[in-house]
């Protein structure tokens, strides 16, 4: 995807993108440009690599961009919450097969 003239390469820059965010209207812009870039997959990719950043921010940029995390929502869990719907997805998958 492109941001800022760049094309972002690699989930690393694309998460060093998101962490200099500093509005919900850039979020927006953002998220427009990942949607550009992957129109079927941009917000929960987006909701998703939230979950790798500390609880406060994870929820700052869930609602900024107005997306969720495809396994936690809307919100950041705890890691022991984080686990239990980790196993049951798990489980899940498994049933499913």
């Amino acid at each position: 995807m492109k941001w800022e003239g760049k094309k972002l390469k690699s989930i690393k820059q694309v998460m060093e993108a998101m962490e200099k965010l500093q509005s919900k209207e850039e979020a927006q812009l953002f998220l427009a440009a990942a949607r550009e870039a992957n129109p079927q997959n941009a917000d929960s990719n987006v909701g998703y690599l939230t979950g790798y950043m500390p609880a406060e921010r994870m929820d700052q940029l869930l609602e900024w961009f107005g997306v969720k995390h495809p396994v936690f929502g809307a919100k950041s869990v705890g890691p022991a919450e984080a686990l239990r719907m980790g196993i049951e997805m798990g489980e899940k998958a498994r049933q499913h097969g």
